[in-house]
């Protein structure tokens, strides 16, 4: 077991994009314990085979394949393939407009872990590899050219939406009130557990928010939270040394026994059972 905290990694301030060529001579550094970082990150395997562990779901690092994680998540390359390269760009380096923001809920979209691989055809690897040929030179001058990265970059998110596993064209920007709802379960899972709270701050009903949230994500409003506090339950169980009571803590739970009894009730063991299961 780590250290009682996650590590969080960063990228300097003056560098807010960032791409790295990984081979066999900086590889063992990015075999790194689990940690999670304050920046988006995309993985793009080049060569070879590894492993990937992205919130407790383990993937294949294989050619032609894009890995997406959102700012938060906690991952893990247990295993790196013989060429890959990750792409790192600071949460506020797209522009915030309503267009971007929805782009960026649409191609890191934490409530469907589905979504965190994406496998490319000829046509998707040439064309996001041109796009990132590009990002790479223009990091690569003197003197970068800031508004076209954030361009290019745009562009590459934009495309690789169209791979995403459950993709619908009439979907790829969602309904801004469930882009909403996410964002303010992300912020509150841990004091507010009810879906009345969001609805009431999306300016909803709870039945018309909870049809909104069933038709664009497949889950209720209560679920959502739900699978939002089990996440970070999991993470903090798997790789911090925290006890059960003070997790129930950090997590809005004033009773660790009524905190046991969701986990078990969700998940189907109990928390000190799942820790065991993952040192196992």
């Amino acid at each position: 077991m780590i250290d009682k905290s996650i590590a969080q990694l960063q990228l300097p301030t003056d560098q807010p994009v960032k791409i790295v060529r990984v081979d066999e001579a900086n590889r063992t550094d990015y075999q790194r314990l689990p940690h999670r970082h304050d920046f988006f990150e995309v993985i793009w395997t080049e060569e070879g085979s590894g492993v990937h562990c992205i919130d407790f779901s383990e993937y294949p690092l294989r050619p032609r394949t894009l890995y997406l994680i959102a700012p938060g998540q906690v991952h893990q390359i247990t295993s790196a393939p013989d060429l890959m390269y990750t792409l790192s760009f600071q949460v506020d380096f797209i522009g915030a407009g309503y267009r971007s923001q929805l782009l960026l809920q649409e191609a890191f979209a934490t409530f469907s872990l589905e979504r965190a691989c994406i496998s490319l055809d000829a046509d998707g690897y040439r064309h996001l590899d041109y796009l990132g040929e590009m990002m790479e030179y223009e990091l690569s001058r003197s003197i970068t050219d800031w508004d076209l990265l954030e361009a290019l970059l745009t562009a590459f998110l934009h495309y690789l939406t169209r791979y995403l596993p459950d993709n619908n064209p009439e979907s790829v920007y969602f309904d801004p009130r469930v882009i909403k709802l996410l964002e303010l379960i992300d912020n509150n899972f841990r004091n507010h557990r009810h879906g009345y709270f969001y609805a009431d701050i999306v300016g909803l009903t709870l039945k018309r928010l909870n049809e909104l949230s069933l038709q664009y994500v497949g889950k209720t409003v209560t679920q959502l939270i739900h699978e939002r506090l089990m996440v970070e339950a999991c993470r903090e169980l798997a790789f911090t040394t925290k006890n059960i009571k003070g997790i129930a803590y950090e997590l809005g739970f004033e009773d660790d026994a009524y905190f046991c009894r969701f986990f078990r009730r969700e998940l189907g063991v109990s928390p000190m059972g799942f820790r065991k299961q993952v040192f196992a």
